[in-house]
């Protein structure tokens, strides 16, 4: 462990001293960075989204906890996203039919959805559910952390 920590110092101190090999690997880092991004096409860095309105899709009854969220959420994010944000109850199969339609809409950042904790574990308990959690969706954020647990009456075994 010593020598390995000696051995990275060296090559550290050998870095900060400079040297003909240090000067041509900064220039060839900045060339690189300065050519790539010249590469990147001028629209991707004014890209305007959204230009149009976010449908949220709530999977659960209107008055739920799940879609009181959604809405608070909504409200909360139309002031950032400039556009609204328009919550849509897709209700059914405990949320398997919100959740699919999330699944099946086109990933352009134009549909969102708020996952709930049921999502993990449709795939193994109910047929004919036509997403996968790991594949078919991306977390954008973390919004809730729900402390689930198993309970029995206190007193008993």
């Amino acid at each position: 462990m010593r020598d390995e920590r000696a051995m990275v110092r060296k090559k550290f101190q050998k870095i900060l001293k400079g040297g003909k090999d240090m000067w041509i690997r900064i220039f060839g880092f900045v060339f690189s960075l300065v050519f790539g991004l010249s590469l990147i096409p001028g629209a991707a860095f004014s890209l305007d989204y959204p230009t149009r309105e976010i449908e949220f899709i709530a999977p659960f009854a209107p008055g739920s906890s799940s879609d009181s969220f959604s809405r608070l959420a909504a409200k909360f994010g139309e002031k950032y996203a400039g556009k609204p944000i328009v919550v849509v109850n897709k209700t059914g199969g405990g949320g398997v039919l919100g959740y699919s339609s999330l699944a099946a809409a086109k990933p352009d950042g134009y549909t969102i959805g708020l996952l709930a904790q049921s999502v993990l574990v449709h795939q193994y308990l109910l047929k004919g559910v036509t997403y996968n959690y790991k594949k078919d969706f991306r977390v954008i954020a973390q919004v809730d952390y729900s402390a689930e647990a198993f309970f029995t009456k206190k007193g008993g075994p």
